[in-house]
């Protein structure tokens, strides 16, 4: 007990302590707070990202594809493929199923911030297909009418790109086309596409009678397994099956990897900096304490609370820096929009917003932490070996 008497005693001493030094206490906290801003800031990145692809209802959804497509960009199904995949989907859930056959295209867009012009999905779905796509609703203008060359634009989409005005002519393919509505869902990709009448889109395209993918709803979580039984007795079929939110999170996954690796890199490099910042800051409140240190030893106190104290101050400045780091980076960083090509197959820019999440905010104060501990052991163990009486007796 006494042990830890004198150790409560020296660290909220030491706590009090921090304002007579504030020049050194500001280098520290500020040192680690640049790294844990980087770490978070990334990580929001990696985040926001996968977010991005996140559907409410993608759960419920199966998409099938031509067997080895890694995208819809590169899938391709006939129309004998579309109807034989409509047959085995009844075949299991009923004749009322709903069945999508899509298209995917890629048009060029004028980004709204005059950077350039990038790749811009566009979708060929029927009204039923669009009723798949869970919280489908129309935000502006009216729903476009099948057979015409009208668009319906996501919302994301219409803040993106300039050229996307409601009434705005589009030029996609060999024809014009005309935005009469803008829409929304409840989160995935789908707003930041342009929708529009499959087969028009492929006369648009010269896709003949063309698809790239279908789409239908999974009641039971058999579904899945039944359908591909199903699928599987036709010998003219090669295709394959997966689930809408696991195909997004396999699109999602490389990217995201990536984004993590160069924050943690980045944060490793800045962290070795910050590191020899705290561990500078620390030697230099222990010399400047030496004396003080002394007489806490003539009149008692052991050398473990003294250490104990010393990482404790290095760990709280630290952990302060991780704290201000993210908080900073949750005010300059959460919501804020970016866009970034989709390298997963389709090479279309996907535009998302950073979010900040209380994980990537632990990752931060941890990583504080650490940091704390490391630069706290050398100043620790220094400040307990020193000579008593000949630092008492030193001017």
């Amino acid at each position: 007990m006494r042990v830890l008497r004198q150790t409560f005693a020296i660290c909220m001493f030491n706590l009090r302590d921090l304002f007579t030094r504030l020049h050194l206490t500001a280098i520290g906290i500020l040192g680690v707070a640049g790294v844990s801003l980087v770490l978070v800031g990334m990580l929001s990145m990696a985040d926001g990202f996968r977010s991005a692809f996140r559907s409410d209802g993608a759960v419920k959804r199966l998409i099938v594809l031509r067997s080895g497509a890694t995208s819809e960009l590169s899938s391709r199904l006939t129309g004998n493929d579309v109807e034989a995949i409509r047959q085995a989907i009844r075949a299991v859930e009923g004749t009322n199923a709903t069945v999508s056959p899509e298209t995917y295209f890629i048009t060029s867009l004028a980004r709204r911030d005059s950077t350039g012009e990038v790749n811009v999905p566009v979708r060929g779905l029927s009204p039923e297909g669009m009723a798949l796509r869970s919280g489908f609703r129309i935000v502006a203008g009216r729903m476009s009418v099948p057979g015409a060359h009208e668009l319906l634009v996501g919302k994301r989409a219409v803040e993106e790109y300039s050229a996307l005005a409601l009434g705005s002519p589009l030029p996609i393919g060999r024809q014009l086309w005309k935005v009469v509505g803008v829409f929304e869902t409840e989160g995935g990709l789908a707003p930041s596409e342009i929708w529009g009448d499959p087969y028009l889109l492929q006369t648009a395209f010269d896709r003949g009678n063309a698809w790239q993918l279908v789409v239908t709803r999974l009641p039971r979580r058999e579904s899945q397994f039944d359908i591909e039984l199903q699928m599987s007795r036709d010998k003219r079929l090669q295709v394959r099956s997966v689930r809408e939110d696991r195909y997004y999170a396999q699109q999602s996954h490389s990217l995201s990897l990536f984004i993590q690796f160069v924050g943690r890199l980045l944060s490793f490099a800045m962290g070795g900096i910050a590191l020899f910042v705290v561990l500078s800051s620390m030697y230099a409140a222990v010399a400047a304490r030496r004396r003080e240190i002394a007489i806490l030893r003539v009149i008692g106190f052991g050398g473990f609370p003294i250490l104990c104290s010393v990482i404790e101050e290095a760990v709280f400045l630290a952990t302060t820096g991780g704290l201000l780091g993210g908080l900073l980076a949750y005010l300059a960083f959460n919501g804020r929009r970016l866009s970034t090509l989709n390298l997963s197959g389709s090479f279309t820019q996907i535009p998302f917003a950073m979010k900040v999440t209380s994980e990537s905010l632990r990752s931060g104060i941890l990583l504080g932490i650490v940091i704390g501990i490391l630069a706290g052991i050398g100043p620790a163990i220094r400040a307990i070996r020193g000579n008593v009486a000949l630092t008492l007796t030193s001017n």
